[in-house]
């Protein structure tokens, strides 16, 4: 069964597999970081105001920039940007980058999935989405809108592969 896999795996690496696979991923990461900018504008952050311990700049207790009055919605449409290239270009911002890691690995989980899934190893995929539960496990009784989204990421990226399935070389 493993050799099924694997001959399946070099079989779909293929432009036009690769293609559907890069252009949905980029496609859900505009969708996460749309929700992500949410979360960051209620004030969900990994790094916060070491004074006030609040989110500096895209908090709504928090309407200044470097001394200019921020519009609370163009705030919306900046976190979003700046979740969406994923890194920080101003040390003094504060938010969450991810450096596009998360959307490298749902390239690697949409590429893998499908194959997974023709060959029958559910179990694989639910191992992998356990361990990834389980990895931040502490994170999920902090803030419930970060799981929430996880959870949406991941039946996204079920649902794909779902979808994906059609374009694997049997």
């Amino acid at each position: 069964m493993e050799t099924n896999l694997v001959k399946l795996l070099q079989t779909n690496f293929s432009w036009s597999y690769c293609k559907y696979v890069f252009g949905i991923s980029l496609i859900i990461r505009i969708i996460m970081s749309f929700f992500k900018a949410f979360g960051i504008c209620q004030g969900e952050a990994d790094r916060k105001d070491d004074v006030t311990g609040k989110v500096v700049i895209f908090s709504k207790d928090a309407p200044h920039i470097n001394g200019e009055v921020v519009n609370y919605a163009w705030s919306r449409w900046r976190a979003f940007f700046n979740t969406l290239i994923g890194f920080s270009f101003d040390a003094n911002r504060r938010s969450i980058d991810d450096y596009w890691l998360s959307t490298l690995m749902g390239i690697v989980e949409l590429y893998v999935y499908p194959c997974l899934m023709i060959v029958d190893k559910w179990s694989v995929i639910g191992a992998w989405i356990g361990i990834k539960t389980a990895s931040a496990w502490g994170m999920w009784q902090k803030t419930r809108t970060v799981y929430s989204r996880f959870l949406f990421g991941n039946l996204l990226a079920l649902a794909v592969s779902f979808w994906l399935i059609q374009f694997v070389k049997k």
